[in-house]
């Protein structure tokens, strides 16, 4: 029977010839189905490779299946950075105890202005905490850029002048009318100015009420106030005098740093003992500056950006530059330069930030009227200062109070102030003036080529069955003392208050924690155990293809489910994690006095561990237990590390905590590049998920299919070839036969 073939190779046998072929028009013969017979039994080679190749397949997914199990355990218990309500690592998991904060003026209050955490071995009881004092950073705040508002003085100035305002590059002109304001009310010149910015005409265009729904002005008690209705900022400028200062409304980080003033130069910024010079162009924005800010070197190849943050606030208007650590040991300045170092006011002013020099806290109790002599001083002293490179000397004596040292400084032209909440003395200038202070002056706690500095938070506490409070100075608002984590979250602002710390006795959030960790243990050793020891489903090879397309995809689900089994089955780096898990939680850690089972942590027995290899059980009781008595024991066991000092690895081993090193060989198995299961299976998204061995082994098998599949075409097409030679000689016989027929017929 004659037949039409037409196919492309399969990857699991049938014919791999692209060809069109017309066979068996002569002979008869089904030809195709007489090659495809004659091709099973090679056929069977490349069915063969390709479930090979499945089966390596399956088994790299099985193996990057655990791996994903065991890093996402890691990650969510066992890193310091793990989050709060899994972590494992910080001994704050162990506390015995819960601690409640209340106010003593409104015990009504549901909130308080420091929070603490009891880690283990904190002592049980009542105590308090007095906040004096709040850390804080090194900052700078500049003024509100917002320049929009002036006060009216001269009313007669505005009679048919303009005021231009320019919008992403456009400049609209509001011409006002040829009349005499002198005498005018505001809201007579509010109607005038206002109609002026209906009709403005476009400088470029020419065309009249284009800023209409733009900007719009209005006056109160004499001071008009320009605001523009979008999010665009808007450039002012005027031959009216009241309006020359006036530069930005609604600026935001895309406002140009020429719209405010600034000139082309440098910001230097000094952290500490540590100079960065910053670029400043007129002609970049202030968002580009604050990248410009950021990515300046300070230091040995370190950036500003890990000592300071940069904002600027569009609500309202400023941009503030501060250290991001707290303390009085952190100092902050800013000077503004041209670029031959000479000193540019522009910079300083446009972003409306003060030159200023700031001592640190004064003693408490310091006010105004306090004298120089009691503050440590006797006799007479200078004060000496520079102002961009002058020299300012004001001399004082022990008398004088800090009020009249503000007066003597203001009197030299140069603003100063007495901060009676932080109790910090302040030099500054408005223009933009870089300032310096050329010496110390103790008195006021000011230092030589000072700027401003953080502050230490102060506080005084009394612990349980204690009256007497001890005071305390830490550089930040989060400490530890005495086995207790304090946060002070309110800023006393120059008036101290109280919270009482209720200590009790409860270990319910720990045990929680623990329970977890050992459920996800549990869970994640059995899936690992009952794979390894899985049977393998001989009867359920993978499918080929003619097969898969003769079932449902239930039926082909099923069946590979059953191919699947034992896929991994007795593998030996998987009993080998295992059984070093294992060990992890069952040898001694010296160093913590207290053993697994005292915690109320042990292995099954009996029947239950041959169906529960590995996995631990807990008693709620004995753990509950010690953690309230025994907290920080319990933290030893788990997460100690080994002292620096110890070289010898079986040293190191039995001084590390439980978790600490399960930590460890998971990172040994699959996080670490040579990891042992990731240098089998890889992983996605690592640099193994291609430099594996199963990968390379895939690659190989893909190689050999792509042989076979190239041998069989060749053979295929030299059966096709043979019965084609076949099909010529019966054409030629038959012609030969219907000729002889035709002349014997004659």
């Amino acid at each position: 029977m004659a037949s039409v073939n037409s196919t492309s190779g399969s990857s699991t046998g049938g014919t791999y010839s692209t060809r069109l072929r017309l066979t068996g028009m002569a002979s008869g013969l089904d030809v195709d189905a007489t090659v495809k017979k004659l091709m099973e039994a090679e056929t069977l080679k490349l069915t063969k490779l390709n479930q090979t190749r499945q089966y390596t397949q399956w088994r790299q997914d099985a193996l990057r299946d655990i791996i994903k199990d065991i890093r996402t355990f890691r990650q969510s218990y066992l890193l310091y950075e793990s989050p709060d309500d899994t972590n494992m690592i910080k001994s704050k998991a162990y506390s015995g105890a819960l601690v409640t904060a209340s106010d003593p003026n409104n015990l009504t209050s549901t909130t308080t202005g420091v929070t603490a955490t009891a880690l283990p071995g904190a002592a049980i009881g009542v105590s308090n905490i007095k906040v004096d004092q709040m850390a804080k950073s090194a900052k700078y705040v500049g003024a509100n850029l917002n320049n929009n508002s002036v006060a009216i003085s001269n009313r007669s100035d505005y009679r048919n002048k303009t005021i231009n305002f320019t919008i992403n590059g456009t400049q609209y002109a509001a011409k006002l009318a040829d009349t005499d304001f002198s005498t005018a009310s505001d809201s007579d010149i509010l109607s005038a100015v206002n109609t002026a910015i209906d009709t403005a005409i476009n400088s470029t265009t020419g065309a009249a009420g284009e800023l209409n729904g733009k900007v719009t002005a209005s006056i109160q008690s004499g001071k008009i106030t320009f605001n523009s209705l979008n999010d665009n900022n808007v450039r002012v400028s005027s031959d009216i005098s009241d309006l020359s200062n006036l530069k930005v409304i609604n600026p935001n980080t895309s406002t140009l740093l020429s719209d405010l003033g600034i000139a082309d130069g440098k910001l230097r910024i000094s952290v500490g003992n540590q100079i960065a010079n910053v670029t400043v162009n007129s002609g970049q924005t202030i968002q580009d500056l604050i990248n410009n800010i950021n990515n300046a070197s300070i230091g040995s190849n370190e950036s500003l950006y890990s000592k300071l943050k940069v904002n600027f606030n569009e609500l309202t208007g400023n941009l503030t530059i501060e250290t991001r650590d707290t303390g009085s040991n952190n100092t902050l300045k800013l000077t503004g330069l041209n670029n031959d170092n000479t000193d540019n006011n522009a910079i300083l002013k446009g972003l409306g930030m003060y030159s200023t020099i700031e001592g640190t806290n004064l003693a408490d109790g310091t006010t105004a009227n306090t004298t120089l002599s009691a503050l440590g001083m006797s006799g007479s002293q200078d004060l000496k200062l520079t102002v961009n490179g002058v020299d300012k000397t004001i001399s004082l004596d022990s008398t004088k109070t800090i009020q009249q040292v503000v007066d003597a400084i203001k009197a030299q032209g140069i603003d100063a102030e007495f901060d009676s909440a932080s109790k910090k003395f302040r030099i500054f200038t408005k223009d933009g003036s870089n300032l310096n202070i050329t010496s110390d002056f103790s008195p006021l706690n000011i230092k030589y080529n000072g700027g401003v500095s953080g502050q230490d938070s102060i506080v005084e506490i009394t612990p349980p069955g204690s009256a007497i409070p001890t005071k305390v100075v830490k550089s930040s608002n989060d400490f530890t003392i005495d086995n207790m984590t304090y946060s002070i979250l309110k800023d006393p602002n120059g008036t101290a208050y109280n919270t009482t710390l209720t200590t009790k006795a409860d270990a319910s959030d720990s045990i929680k924690k623990i329970k977890s960790f050992i459920e996800t243990y549990n869970g994640i050793v059995k899936k690992i155990n009952d794979k390894i020891g899985e049977k393998k489903g001989y009867d359920y090879k993978p499918l080929t293809d003619d097969q898969k397309n003769a079932m449902t995809e239930n039926q082909i689900k099923t069946w590979e489910d059953k191919s699947k089994q034992g896929i991994i089955r007795n593998d030996g780096q998987l009993q080998s994690m295992l059984s070093s898990m294992r060990s992890a939680f069952m040898d001694t850690v010296k160093s913590a006095g207290i053993s697994l089972k005292e915690l109320g942590i042990d292995t099954y027995s009996g029947l239950e561990s041959i169906s529960k290899p590995g996995q631990f059980k807990l008693d709620e009781t004995k753990l509950k237990t010690a953690l309230e008595t025994r907290g920080d024991q319990v933290v030893k066991i788990f997460t100690t590390k080994p002292d620096s000092s110890i070289t010898n690895a079986t040293e190191k081993y039995n001084n590390t905590g439980i978790f600490q090193r399960v930590e460890d060989i998971i990172d040994n198995a699959a996080v670490k590049i040579d990891g042992d299961l990731l240098k089998t299976a890889g992983f996605e998204g690592t640099y193994s998920e291609t430099t594996n061995t199963i990968t390379k082994d895939l690659k190989k098998q893909d190689d050999a299919i792509y042989e076979m599949k190239r041998k069989l075409a060749d053979k295929e097409d030299a059966y096709y070839k043979k019965f084609s030679a076949l099909e010529a000689a019966m054409t030629k016989l038959n012609a030969q036969q219907a000729s002889l027929s035709q002349q014997l017929g004659s």
